[in-house]
């Protein structure tokens, strides 16, 4: 008797407690999204209510022309990279030359960062910390005003926070997709603007960190847990130094085009 009330005790904690996280992750995901609408609403509220200015005009000239001759443009004249420029000739094909159409993927990349960087939060701590950055983000009043001009802010940030989140799933998982996703953002965030050199030895220096902690850990367990090694574990150390090490060159490899230009940055 005793054996069967244990089991049907276990049965209902159990499902009581896949009941709760349930209830949990359905609250989080209602928050996620009542931050992300309240976010979206802020960048989209009076987008075109302000004319051009300066710089932005620069950006609708630019963004005009056809696509070849917007990098030659941007490369001949050693100007800020052509990304943003080309992302903008694309909604202007959609939505037309106006401030509202100008202004609108800055706005929409502005509002895809508030769940990008509440995923990177939840990759480092918890779904908490991760609602609070996306709050923050939300609400912040310097973001929503770069996330309302047609410049370059927005999708740099935007791609940021996309190669770290690459890198931490990539340092997570150990997955080769994941390694060339962090390639390929990096990589588009340096031909969207020159401030993304800044993320790439950070995102070096914090992968290797990672790594070099995994690496003592993994020496560790190997030489008195598991004399074997570690089996399924997903993290190989010098696996993944070799692979960050690979997206390094190819980031670098990849920009390789565009490196004259760096003799004379406009930014």
């Amino acid at each position: 008797m005793t054996m069967p009330m244990e089991n049907s005790i276990r049965a209902v904690a159990s499902t009581v407690a896949r009941g709760i996280v349930d209830r949990r992750s359905l609250l989080i995901w209602a928050a996620l999204l009542g931050i992300f609408l309240l976010g979206t609403a802020l960048r989209l509220h009076q987008l075109d209510a302000d004319s051009f200015w300066s710089d932005e005009l620069l950006t609708v000239r630019t963004s005009r022309l056809p696509i070849p001759s917007i990098i030659r443009y941007q490369y001949e004249r050693a100007l800020n990279p052509p990304l943003t420029f080309i992302v903008t000739h694309f909604f202007f094909q959609c939505c037309g030359e106006s401030e509202f159409g100008a202004r609108l993927p800055a706005a929409l990349l502005g509002s895809l960062s508030i769940l990008l960087i509440y995923g990177v939060a939840v990759a480092l701590w918890t779904p908490r910390e991760g609602l609070i950055a996306a709050f923050l983000l939300a609400v912040s009043s310097h973001h929503v005003q770069y996330s309302q001009e047609a410049r370059h802010y927005s999708l740099m940030l935007f791609l940021a926070l996309l190669s770290i989140l690459f890198l931490l799933k990539a340092l997570e998982k150990n997955k080769l997709g994941l390694w060339m996703g962090f390639v390929l953002c990096t990589t588009l965030g340096l031909y969207n603007h020159y401030f993304a050199f800044l993320l790439l030895p950070a995102a070096l220096a914090f992968g290797s960190w990672v790594i070099a902690e995994r690496w003592l850990s993994y020496r560790k367990k190997k030489a008195s847990v598991h004399p074997e090694g570690a089996p399924g574990d997903t993290a190989n150390p010098p696996k993944q130094a070799l692979l960050l090490s690979l997206s390094v060159v190819l980031v670098v490899v990849s920009y390789l085009p565009w490196l004259s230009t760096l003799s004379l940055i406009h930014i």
